[in-house]
């Protein structure tokens, strides 16, 4: 097996395929790119059995062949190459390597153990632009589950034009426009797939299944992860129609309140991260009383048609400000307290469960 190629080329593609490279000590040739050459075109494979990646190089090849070589050593060689052009002369599970006056000899392993990767089928794919995919992604991205006693939600699930998460605590949708329905993206993949998606060109996205497969190709490049196993609720058809009709309506300037609830948070309960939300007087009132009596209070102007006072877990309202563009935050919320809060911006609508109230004792601490 010989070829030589392009170091720039080379270094992109180790660098998205390096991310499903298995770090468990187990299976020895998990730890290796699998390279696969035919022609002019190498194929690089990585996984970690849960995630693979499929990249391909154009090179200029001598003789087919296909080897694994370990991945750290190799990503390593090409990143600090002072070279523009590499080669590599594969023979007896030994990978000879040169680039300009540097010289390496890396013992490989055969591909015989390798695991077969799932192919892009000649199915009709299901297809989104990337930029969209991407921002959405990012978007709902704090309300993705990783709680594996909740394994329902451990998902992302694309269904009726919408992209939605939820941890069962803050639940989040984008309004999406794609041919792709009723998939669900397992939340182990997420960060990887954003990675892809952040590091390709393409103009769109692809995505096709197999019988335990769900595979992304963006242009040359493939991503796969296994199909989730989760029953993910329809947030949209459950929760938001009802939410729509949530009575009171408040709005305040976002700086402000990520400003105030930076400052109020540090004497929260380091349990529940609780901040009471009082709005009252066209005023939003936040406030938080730790165990060791410590407390803090800040108020800022508030357009509201009601009255009304609850708790919040604060990291998820800075999560949810951060994915509003707008300048405003407008919450909609209803009495009853398991109905949760709904916070609207444009295609993007986040859905805070309340805390329970605070104890008399904190209340009397506050007022205080």
């Amino acid at each position: 097996m010989k070829f030589k190629t392009s170091i720039s080329d080379l270094k992109v593609a180790l660098a998205k395929a390096k991310t499903t490279i298995s770090s468990k000590d187990n299976q020895p040739v998990l730890r290796n790119f699998c390279l696969n050459l035919q022609g002019n075109d190498l194929t690089i494979f990585a996984t970690d059995l849960d995630l693979a990646t499929v990249c391909k190089v154009t090179v200029e090849g001598a003789e087919d062949g296909v080897i694994t070589i370990p991945g750290e050593k190799l990503f390593s060689i090409v990143n600090n190459a002072n070279s523009d052009v590499i080669d590599f002369n594969i023979e007896n599970k030994k990978a000879f390597i040169t680039a300009g006056k540097f010289q390496a000899t890396i013992q490989c392993l055969e591909a015989d153990d390798f695991p077969s990767i799932a192919e892009f089928t000649a199915q009709e794919p299901l297809k989104a632009d990337r930029i969209s995919f991407l921002e959405n992604l990012n978007r709902i991205s704090f309300s993705i589950s990783d709680n594996e006693a909740r394994k329902n939600l451990l998902a992302v699930f694309i269904n009726g034009g919408y992209i939605q998460a939820s941890d069962g605590h803050v639940s989040s949708v984008c309004k999406f426009a794609s041919s792709i329905e009723n998939t669900l993206i397992p939340s182990l993949a997420v960060p990887d797939l954003v990675r892809v998606l952040r590091n390709s060109s393409a103009e769109f996205i692809e995505i096709a299944t197999t019988d335990s497969f769900l595979l992304f190709r963006l242009d040359k490049d493939l991503f796969i992860t296994r199909l989730s196993q989760a029953n993910f609720p329809d947030i949209p058809k459950k929760v938001l129609k009802p939410t729509e009709k949530n009575p009171i309506v408040a709005t305040v300037e976002k700086k402000a309140l990520v400003g105030v609830l930076n400052r109020v948070s540090i004497t929260s309960n380091a349990n529940s991260l609780a901040v009471n939300f009082k709005i009252s007087d066209k005023k939003l009132e936040l406030s938080a009383a730790d165990l060791d009596g410590n407390i803090s209070v800040e108020d800022i102007p508030c357009d509201h048609n009601e009255d009304i006072e609850f708790n919040v877990n604060y990291e998820y309202v800075l999560d949810i400000c951060k994915s509003v563009s707008s300048d405003n935050i407008t919450m909609k919320i209803h009495p009853n307290l398991r109905i949760p809060i709904r916070i609207e911006d444009g295609d993007f609508i986040a859905l805070l469960m309340r805390l329970a109230p605070t104890s008399v004792k904190q209340d009397e601490q506050v007022q205080q």
